[in-house]
């Protein structure tokens, strides 16, 4: 009997840390505001944008500097949960810094930035990357502490970072649909767009570039309604003459691409594709139909032309925004799951 008494209150105390545990989640959830200011961390540099010149954007997805070539990840099948050293990470940084470096774009779209997260040794990957240029940040996953697997994920913050040699006149945060319901979605992901507006010399229109980086793993409709959000907002955008470029890491198959992706192991993650009845005729894609730009992480990259791969990171643009040239960096994925795709473009 008293065996039994002993057990009960062991089990009782259980209940009662997981039912605190989950509290503090559900009480810490970061929930914004529809729309809201991102962070700036730097504005020094005072260019305006120009309507007689090309410029370059470039988005890369870096995985918060942990998913390099040897890496694997358990949600993909893999069975890695973080970087094995801080050293592994400052090396990664230190490759992506170098790498955005030489590119000199005007413009970068990072996805997967690392501002404060037991995953990346709480590097702070904001201030580590190119410091020389105007930067703002916002959040797409901030959670007090993930509990799984184990070893757990632990504390993430992390987000959005765009970078641009133009002055920003104003960065702010816009929230997407969280497909997630509780108790999941305190744990997860809870998404956003990060728009940077700029002025454009000589005249009363703006330059929107928007960063963006949609759900992978919803099951539903999430990513469907996440972009018509971002239609929407372009089209506003658009309507009042402004120039819109939304670019990043879709997680969707993008058009004119589909046809490329084979996946003959339905084990692993398979994108959706992206069809062009969700973003209307008059909008037109900036996309690299050769070169994927994102591996599986089911196991370390081989190298192979057999290994799994996808088309899922590019440019959407207001109609009157022209594209000049695009395509992916060929990298290997040396220092992430993505390749950078790099978009030359003129405003028209």
């Amino acid at each position: 009997m008293k065996v039994v008494k002993f057990l009960s209150k062991i089990l009782l105390f259980v209940l009662i840390v997981m039912a605190s545990f989950i509290l503090v989640l559900t009480l810490s959830f970061y929930n914004p505001k529809p729309i809201e200011p991102a962070k700036i961390y730097a504005n020094d540099r005072d260019e305006l944008i120009n309507l007689d010149q090309s410029y370059s954007v470039t988005s890369f997805n870096i995985g918060y500097a942990g998913l390099d070539s040897s890496m694997d990840f358990f949600m993909d099948g893999g069975s890695k949960v973080r970087p094995d050293s801080r050293a592994q990470v400052e090396e990664n940084l230190d490759g992506i810094g170098g790498l955005l470096k030489d590119l000199n774009s005007d413009f970068y779209l990072l996805q997967e930035v690392d501002e404060k997260s037991s995953r990346t040794y709480k590097i702070n990957q904001v201030e580590y990357l190119n410091s020389d240029y105007n930067k703002s940040f916002a959040y797409n996953y901030k959670v007090l502490y993930v509990p799984y697997p184990l070893p757990t994920m632990g504390s993430i913050q992390s987000g959005l970072m765009t970078m641009s040699k133009a002055k920003i006149e104003e960065a702010q945060r816009y929230d997407l649909y969280n497909p997630f319901s509780w108790p999941t979605k305190i744990a997860n992901l809870n998404r956003g767009l990060l728009v940077n507006s700029y002025k454009i010399a000589g005249s009363d229109k703006m330059l929107h570039m928007v960063n963006l980086h949609m759900d992978a793993y919803d099951e539903g409709d999430g990513r469907k309604i996440q972009t018509k959000q971002l239609v929407d907002f372009m089209e506003e955008k658009y309507q009042k003459g402004d120039y819109v470029i939304a670019g990043g890491d879709f997680n969707q198959l993008l058009p004119g691409i589909e046809d490329r992706f084979k996946n003959e192991n339905k084990d692993f993650w398979e994108p959706k594709k992206l069809a062009l009845d969700d973003v209307g005729e008059d909008f037109s894609f900036g996309v690299d139909k050769e070169n994927p730009t994102c591996r599986s992480l089911h196991q370390a990259y081989d190298g192979s032309e057999e290994f799994l791969q996808y088309y899922i990171d590019g440019f959407l643009l207001s109609p009157n925004v022209s594209v000049e040239e695009v395509g992916v960096l060929k990298e290997d994925y040396r220092y992430s799951d993505h390749n950078p795709i790099r978009m030359t473009f003129k405003l028209d």
